[in-house]
């Protein structure tokens, strides 16, 4: 006999997970972020705002591939880092960059990475096709500035294992 549960069940979208009995978890709205200081080789600061909600994502390989937004600073201080106005300048370009991932379920956001004269934008998907045309839609300049991008494989999600231990 099919029972209402077992008819919403199988209503669900597939991008959602069942953990446990009654937790349903949904990537793309799933976030909970928490900063980390690493050191560069050249001994500068690296900042990284990691999404720690995804560490409890058990279905990463279903986002085998990286995807980066790297944006340069213009006026980097001499440790390689925005200046406090330059940061809130970048502020309309993530939100454009997560909308673009985020709202159209292209990509789950994992890390900011600050460092070096730049910060980069990683996400994880599993539509690297899309990524790419959307990319392509967006253009190589955002809000006045360059922004290079790329899609790799990261099976592993070496890069957010690496930055969020």
């Amino acid at each position: 006999m099919v029972t209402l549960l077992h008819l919403l069940v199988a209503a669900l979208p597939m991008h959602f997970a069942l953990q446990g009995d009654t937790v349903f978890t949904d990537p793309f709205a799933t976030e909970k972020w928490e900063m980390f200081t690493r050191e560069a080789s050249d001994g500068h600061p690296v900042y990284v705002r990691g999404n720690i909600a995804l560490r409890a994502l058990n279905e990463k390989q279903r986002f085998p591939y990286r995807v980066g937004f790297v944006v340069a600073f213009q006026n980097p201080n001499r440790y390689g880092l925005p200046t406090d106005d330059e940061a809130r300048e970048l502020t309309p370009l993530e939100n454009e960059i997560d909308r673009a991932m985020t709202g159209k379920k292209l990509g789950v956001p994992a890390l900011i990475i600050t460092t070096g004269g730049m910060r980069e934008y990683v996400y994880y998907s599993n539509q690297p096709d899309a990524v790419r045309s959307q990319i392509k839609k967006m253009g190589p300049r955002m809000h006045g500035r360059e922004v290079r991008s790329y899609v790799t494989a990261d099976p592993g999600w070496d890069v957010y294992v690496r930055f969020t231990q």
